[in-house]
């Protein structure tokens, strides 16, 4: 027969379970909502985005709520295993859509221009020595809303490449494609589920990604997953896995969108 005390025991530890779980939920809650929350000031932000093989550093001047609701300018130097470049634009985010227009730069470790083909192998890539170096001015926007228990997430951008020899393409590292001049476009769908809310606010995000390069006449095709853990509003785990499914190229894995396997960490004055 179980004791009273036994009885007591469990019951105790039940509503200490319980009210620990609620303190969580009642801490995620309040960092997620901190950033959009805060009062209207202008401000100097930070986030650092930083984890296996990458690390982007990035710097927002502006008025609003920073993280959240804001405007202003915004800088970040790019660096990765392949290439090294800036970054820099202005940026206005609102509740519902983020957009952003700016110019990179772009200079690679030890991959040169690619000849103009139909398509590129691993072997195209690797043979191509030199420092490309090229300047893209970028136009991007961003939507996020709540349908049913979830948020949808839609992108677009056009990317205008410029600074390549003529009858060349080069690989651009941050859209992880082959791409001659002058443009490429790009269109992501994703929907994050939240999961596990006993321990904080868990999303895993099926997304679908298209790229297109007109002058190629070549459309790229790439589907998977990403997630994120918000530890704290500063503090932030982040993944993605989204290999290419569809492509003119055989170039491996670095065709695909793995650029995140890491933290962020984001600031901001008056915090």
């Amino acid at each position: 027969m179980v004791s009273v005390r036994t009885k007591i025991v469990a019951l105790l530890a039940c509503v200490a379970t319980m009210t620990l779980a609620d303190h969580a939920r009642a801490q995620n809650a309040n960092a997620v909502d901190a950033w959009s929350h805060g009062r209207f000031r202008p401000f100097v932000a930070a986030t650092l985005d930083f984890g296996f093989l990458y690390m982007r550093p990035r710097v927002a001047f502006g008025w609003g709520r920073p993280h959240s609701t804001w405007f202003g300018v915004e800088m970040n130097p790019v660096f990765s295993t392949l290439s090294v470049g800036g970054y820099g634009g202005l940026r206005a985010a609102f509740p519902f859509f983020d957009v952003r227009v700016g110019v990179r730069g772009s200079r690679s470790f030890d991959h040169g221009y690619l000849p103009n083909q139909d398509g590129y192998s691993l072997l195209d890539f690797n043979v191509a020595t030199g420092n490309a170096t090229y300047i893209a001015y970028e136009t991007e926007l961003r939507s996020v809303f709540r349908v049913g228990p979830g948020d949808v997430g839609l992108l677009a951008s056009v990317t205008q490449i410029t600074g390549t020899p003529e009858g060349s393409s080069v690989f651009d590292d941050t859209l992880h494609v082959v791409a001659r001049p002058p443009a490429v476009w790009r269109a992501r769908a994703g929907y994050s589920f939240f999961i596990a809310s006993q321990i904080g606010r868990f999303s895993i995000t099926p997304v679908v990604d298209v790229l297109g390069n007109p002058s190629r006449d070549a459309v790229m095709l790439r589907v998977g997953l990403l997630a994120t853990y918000l530890i704290n509003k500063n503090l932030e785990v982040r993944g993605s896995f989204v290999p290419v499914i569809l492509s003119p190229d055989s170039i491996g894995l670095i065709g695909g969108d793995f650029g995140e396997l890491g933290l962020r960490y984001r600031w901001a004055t008056g915090d």
